[in-house]
């Protein structure tokens, strides 16, 4: 009841800008839907047991109504050297259209295929016939359900967890994930302050108000500046240990300590011996062994040892 879609595996989908290009490695399949699946709901599950911290083991399998629709282990990517995805993930549950899934190939005579865009006739060849009778679309979703095993080490909840540590890898590189003229990779989340003229400008009931001043005040369990958004939380999130910040003691090898001393005292006694020899050199005479100079001899020259003092009565 599927097919293997290999159009996102190994194919360079190339975007502007350039930086936007980028190699696709991933494995999917398709399925064929009928009329009830635009009609009434159906129950989609997806298993993921992701490989350990070695990579090793893991699955992952997609179901219909509790049927099998794909599935690819992890003895299958050994082949490629890859593995079972095991990094924190996300969900996105949207409707997805590609140019190249029901559209018409080769591109129809007369037309550009340049563009593709309901109600003008330059752009509307390019669409599969009706297409645009389908528009608008709407992707209804009744509930989202998510399990993981019990005391299982592979099953983490959280987008940075122990083994993956997603927001200490941001905080090191923040300039990969900020936006130009931010200061920061996420700004905090504003809880109301957007500027309303009617509640309905705030989510309206249950959601948030438009108070006297013109800014909307959220209720519980909403958030953002309109009050458009869950107020959601992590119950248990996982918070990184600080390390203090350690400086290691320099060992040295006890034969290099010894040289050091032997060369430290010898430039000691070095240092010890030529100011011995500069003493001598000056010549320097004790003061009880100097000759008797008189004051007259001084005073015939001009010259004093000493300033003259004048005394007063």
């Amino acid at each position: 009841n599927s097919s293997l879609n290999n159009f996102f595996y190994g194919v360079t989908l190339v975007h502007e800008p350039s930086s936007y290009t980028y190699q696709s490695d991933a494995l999917s399949a398709n399925m064929h839907i009928n009329h009830s699946h635009y009609d009434e709901f159906h129950t989609y599950r997806v298993e993921w047991e992701p490989s350990d911290e070695l990579g090793n083991g893991g699955h992952i399998k997609w179901f219909a109504d509790n049927e099998l629709v794909y599935g690819i282990g992890a003895d299958v990517l050994k082949k490629t050297s890859a593995l079972i995805p095991n990094e924190p993930m996300y969900m996105i549950l949207n409707t997805a259209i590609s140019d190249s899934w029901g559209f018409p190939i080769p591109c129809p005579d007369g037309c550009s295929c340049e563009c593709y865009e309901c109600g003008n006739p330059d752009c509307e060849c390019a669409l599969p016939s009706n297409f645009c009778n389908n528009l608008p679309a709407y992707f209804e979703v009744d509930y989202v359900r998510v399990y993981q095993a019990i005391d299982d080490p592979n099953h983490v909840l959280g987008c940075s967890t122990k083994e993956r540590p997603t927001s200490t890898f941001i905080e090191g590189h923040k300039e990969r994930y900020k936006i130009k003229g931010r200061s920061e990779p996420l700004l905090p989340v504003k809880d109301g302050a957007g500027i309303c003229s009617k509640d309905a400008d705030c989510g309206g009931e249950g959601k948030g108000s438009c108070s006297d001043v013109f800014t909307c005040t959220c209720e519980t369990n909403y958030t953002g500046p309109f009050c458009l958004a869950h107020d959601a939380f992590y119950d248990n999130p996982y918070i990184p240990e600080t390390t203090p910040f350690e400086v290691m003691r320099m060992i040295l090898p006890n034969p290099l300590v010894k040289v050091f001393l032997i060369l430290a005292g010898a430039f000691v006694l070095v240092v010890w011996f030529n100011a011995r020899n500069s003493q001598k050199s000056l010549g320097y005479t004790a003061v009880g062994e100097a000759e008797d100079v008189l004051l007259s001899d001084f005073q015939n020259s001009g010259v004093l040892p000493f300033p003259q003092l004048k005394s007063h009565p």
